[in-house]
């Protein structure tokens, strides 16, 4: 009722404006804002915890265009900001009987762009001996194609998990420790990742250094 009042104070009957302003135009109402507390908490969550809302996608290659499948077995290579995983088997002889026996080797990385695009910068090292040596799993690859005679591989890659990259407001990049925490729990015989990429730094955080700010 003070709202109507200080209408009545201001809005006299004869004022200029009090065919807009009076009892008879202006209507008050009551409704209930959400509670500030979870307000706070819901903000919270959407810039702490950007990863709840990350989603697989689904395909776009040139290779499921061509029919060969999607780059991605699970097809989402649209994806971003996950981890993936490299499987590459090849068969060797045994070194006495002759017989081929099958090698299967694992690579983890991550990419914050799209899947496709990362399998891409992969599929570029292995086709030209310039870059043989900027991955473990490229070193691998060339390995089996420079032996005499060649050896023959098949290379899946696949999604293992979804993680957010680094943000300014978390301070953390969820995504680089996803990706060492597989590592550190991969299979030491089978896996072609260098223990080394433990210890290294988060390149994510790299563009929100102040040398980076014009």
């Amino acid at each position: 009722m003070s709202f109507l009042s200080l209408l009545d104070k201001h809005f006299p009957k004869g004022a200029e404006l009090h065919k807009y302003f009076s009892r008879q135009k202006v209507k008050v109402s009551y409704s209930n804002l959400p509670n500030v507390s979870r307000a706070i908490k819901g903000i919270n969550r959407r810039v702490l915890h950007p990863e709840t809302a990350l989603q697989l996608k689904g395909c776009d290659c040139e290779s499921a265009r061509s029919g060969n499948g999607c780059v991605e077995e699970g097809g989402h290579c649209l994806t971003t900001n996950c981890v993936y995983h490299a499987k590459l088997s090849y068969e060797l002889p045994h070194p006495t009987t002759g017989m081929l026996i099958q090698w299967i080797k694992g690579y983890f990385g991550l990419t914050k762009n799209l899947f496709k695009e990362r399998v891409s910068s992969h599929k570029t090292t292995f086709r030209y001996p310039t870059y043989k040596s900027s991955t473990t799993l490229s070193r691998k690859v060339w390995e089996l194609k420079e032996a005499t005679p060649p050896i023959n591989f098949t290379l899946k890659f696949s999604i293992v998990k979804l993680a957010q990259s680094y943000t300014k407001e978390s301070k953390t990049c969820v995504l680089c420790q996803t990706e060492k925490v597989y590592i550190a729990y991969a299979d030491h015989f089978s896996t072609l990742n260098a223990r080394t990429e433990l210890t290294g730094k988060c390149r994510h955080r790299r563009k929100f250094l102040l040398m980076n700010w014009n």
